[in-house]
């Protein structure tokens, strides 16, 4: 089965959304997308990662921001999310977009 490359916005503004986006993460790696390159919202790469973990940690640094009084540094993150078949493609394009 091939999966499409799938590029969204993480944005949320509250609590539930960001439940939301945390099932939403663990129903594309059960669909088969195994890894997700992340990119805060000014466009600048913040890590390629397949553990969800670390994309939870990532949500809850915004978390941080948004309803306590943590220094705002970012508002949202872009997301690329892929199969384990797209990797070194995925690599290739990011040598590429990491140059500019």
């Amino acid at each position: 089965m091939h999966n499409p490359y799938i590029f969204f916005e993480c944005q949320y503004d509250n609590l539930g959304q960001l439940e939301s986006y945390k099932e939403v993460f663990s129903e594309l790696v059960a669909m088969g997308y195994s890894s997700f390159t992340i990119f805060d919202n000014y466009g600048q790469f913040v890590v390629s990662t397949g553990e969800l973990e670390v994309i939870f940690d990532l949500l809850d640094y915004v978390k941080r921001q948004n309803f306590s009084s943590s220094t705002r540094t970012i508002f949202y993150y872009d997301i690329l999310a892929y199969s384990s078949d797209m990797v070194s493609e995925v690599e290739v394009l990011m040598l590429d977009y990491n140059r500019h």
